[in-house]
């Protein structure tokens, strides 16, 4: 067991590679203020994706691709009631207010409910689209009806669609107090985080993946 875990620990720290994002611009909105920010952060690049209205004063629907080289990690608040049912199949689309302009290929989720971190999903790709055109597209994936996406978007112009598969539900979450003892400025996410931002996390949880005897 020693020697697999040592190999797992190898491969992923592999992955740790740098993301190549297609700019090197950078907008420190919509960030969770109560991290702090590692050295030589390299998925994270852009700040949040923002949208204009056309002519006419609608949104487009646009999609936005995941990153395909490398593994870049955002982690998402989620309450246990989601995280039943993206386990179940139930939600493949998990819909959000805000979403990087910089590409992602997983999303690790922070169980609200719990404090700790319990799971990760890998990225098919991502909408922007107004909450109207959201809810017709994702309707047979969003886990929630109608009535309920638009009130989670509220007055919002357009918002976000993040789809997902392959989710696995660690055998051993990562409790927040655990997390903090990797990283003490590491906090409960209000909103996205890339997880690139804490590198002893971001392999902890790597390595929790690998010992759910199904590695990302």
């Amino acid at each position: 067991m020693i020697g697999i875990r040592v190999i797992g620990l190898f491969f992923f720290a592999g992955m740790l590679a740098a993301c190549n994002p297609d700019s090197a611009s950078r907008d420190s909105n919509n960030r969770d203020s109560t991290i702090a920010e590692t050295s030589q952060i390299n998925c994270e690049l852009h700040g949040p994706f923002k949208i204009d209205a056309d002519s006419s004063g609608n949104f487009p629907l646009i999609k936005i691709r995941k990153e395909t080289k490398n593994f870049c990690a955002l982690i998402l608040p989620i309450d246990r009631r989601a995280i039943r049912k993206i386990e179940s199949g139930e939600k493949t689309f998990d819909y959000r207010r805000a979403h990087p302009a910089d590409r992602f290929s997983h999303v690790v989720y922070f169980n609200t409910q719990s404090s700790e971190i319990s799971g990760i999903a890998e990225v098919v790709g991502s909408i922007a689209a107004s909450p109207i055109e959201i809810t017709k597209l994702i309707s047979n994936g969003s886990g929630s009806d109608q009535e309920e996406i638009l009130e989670y978007f509220g007055a919002r112009k357009y918002g976000f669609a993040i789809e997902i598969n392959g989710f696995k539900k660690f055998k051993f979450p990562l409790s927040l107090t655990e997390a903090r003892s990797l990283n003490s400025k590491f906090a409960r996410p209000t909103g996205y985080i890339f997880l690139e931002r804490f590198p002893l996390i971001n392999l902890e949880v790597q390595r929790r993946a690998f010992e759910s005897h199904d590695p990302i």
